[in-house]
């Protein structure tokens, strides 16, 4: 039997860390030995699945985990590439994920599985935590045979120069420079800081549904979560300061579509981003979630007065079907159908 509350304590304590250990697994993580939770502060095991393990490999992942701990925690003790690859995920299938401000924007990059395979194994964080691992194991319980082939099999092949690492990151920052966000507190100042923008001409806060009307950010989130069934709000987010540049909703269902000028979807970027293609990629961004929630086509419209807003249309396979007169409008409103591929 593996004493794990015994050595997590005694690591807590060397390492002057205050952690909680936990043998359920959170929720999309019950096929793992183990994760850790920076946010809650805990190491999650999975005893269940370990049960039958030998000894050895009880310690290993709880070691694995432990490392992390101290990685995310106390990233001063370690080299710069390792606390920066804390920010990434990188999957076998090739999907990755950067953390920005809390959350985990994801992209696609290019490459077979081998790739990827080597890539996630060689994380440089990941390699620490199993070479950590491994030789605290060895410590406890001694070199074995089967030690060195657990060891092994969570290692690349080869290792990886930091060079490849460095162009990886550099090529998820390039992917996810902007990304769709829903809005919570952490954005709260980014908010303020958009509506500012508006602040003499509050009526063009499009794609931003009850912004206009609130009187601030906290007020916002809750009408969201309000009308949450029938419609989702993104704030499209610049990754390199987390400045909001643009604002995205969508209805899932539109009152009346047959006979609507206001759509599915609403948008805006704000005055000082403008003209630097942020519409033209966030509304493109929005299809596949609009894909996601079951539309196969949506709604948008725009006057010709508005000449950026329909070639953002366009540029998204935007087709004009009629022109419909408004009360809001002095000119004729053009409707554009998006069939989402």
């Amino acid at each position: 039997m593996f004493d794990y509350k015994s050595y997590f304590d005694t690591y807590c304590k060397e390492n002057g860390l205050e952690l909680s250990l936990c043998f359920d697994m959170p929720e999309g993580y019950e096929n793992a030995n183990g994760t850790f939770d920076d946010g809650t502060r805990t190491i999650y095991i999975n005893a269940k699945m370990l049960e039958a393990a030998p000894v050895f490999e009880k310690a290993f992942y709880l070691f694995h985990e432990l490392r992390h701990a101290v990685q995310y925690l106390k990233p001063q003790q370690f080299p710069e590439l390792i606390r920066r690859s804390l920010q990434y995920v990188i999957q076998y299938n090739g999907i990755c994920y950067k953390l920005v401000n809390g959350d985990y924007a994801e992209c696609e990059l290019e490459g077979g599985e081998e790739r990827f395979a080597e890539l996630y194994l060689g994380q440089p964080h990941e390699v620490d935590a199993n070479h950590y691992a491994y030789e605290q194991t060895r410590k406890i319980l001694g070199e074995s045979v089967a030690l060195k082939k657990l060891y092994n099999f969570w290692m690349p092949k080869q290792a990886l120069q930091d060079e490849v690492y460095q162009d990886v990151y550099a090529e998820i920052d390039g992917k996810t420079a902007t990304v769709l966000v829903k809005p919570t507190a952490a954005y709260t100042e980014q908010i303020k800081a958009y509506k500012e923008e508006f602040a003499d001409c509050l009526d063009w806060l499009h794609g931003a549904r009850g912004l206009r009307y609130s009187k601030d950010p906290e007020e916002w989130f809750r009408y969201i979560a309000e009308h949450e069934e029938n419609y989702t709000q993104f704030l499209y987010v610049r990754t390199a300061d987390s400045k909001i540049v643009g604002m995205i909703g969508v209805q899932h269902r539109p009152d009346e579509p047959v006979a609507t000028w206001g759509g599915h979807i609403g948008y805006c970027v704000c005055p000082s981003e403008r003209k630097k293609g942020y519409a033209r990629r966030m509304l493109h961004e929005m299809l596949s979630y609009c894909k996601s929630i079951g539309l196969e086509r949506v709604l948008l419209t725009a006057g010709d007065e508005n000449a950026g807003s329909v070639r953002t249309i366009l540029a998204n396979g935007g087709v004009l079907e009629s022109y419909v007169k408004t009360p809001r409008h002095d000119v004729p409103v053009g409707r554009y159908w998006i069939d989402i591929k």
